[in-house]
């Protein structure tokens, strides 16, 4: 299925994060794990992911997974008017998803 991620989200960042431990990259495509689920997807444009799972499984397991209902951008831009060094931290880590 074709799904659309408008907010901060690198799926090499996220793979090699250190927070979760069976993601690999396939071919084109991460392999994401978490109890039975398997996820396979790719960046295809800009904001728009082929990710091979039923829309169901995406609703209930993997947007939750990803964190993908909070808005990590407009948290980044609080932070840069609050630390000058934590602003740098956080734009190191664009991309990267609290799993």
């Amino acid at each position: 299925m074709v799904v659309e991620i408008r907010d901060d989200f690198d799926l090499e960042k996220i793979s090699i994060s250190g927070q979760c431990f069976r993601a690999k990259k396939v071919g084109e495509y991460y392999r994401f794990v978490t109890g039975e689920h398997f996820l396979y997807i790719k960046n295809v444009d800009n904001n728009i992911y082929d990710a091979q799972c039923s829309e169901k499984d995406w609703n209930e397991v993997w947007k939750p997974y990803f964190d993908l209902d909070r808005n990590y951008s407009a948290i980044r831009e609080k932070i840069a008017r609050a630390n000058d060094f934590l602003f740098l931290a956080s734009k190191s880590g664009n991309g990267i998803r609290i799993l």
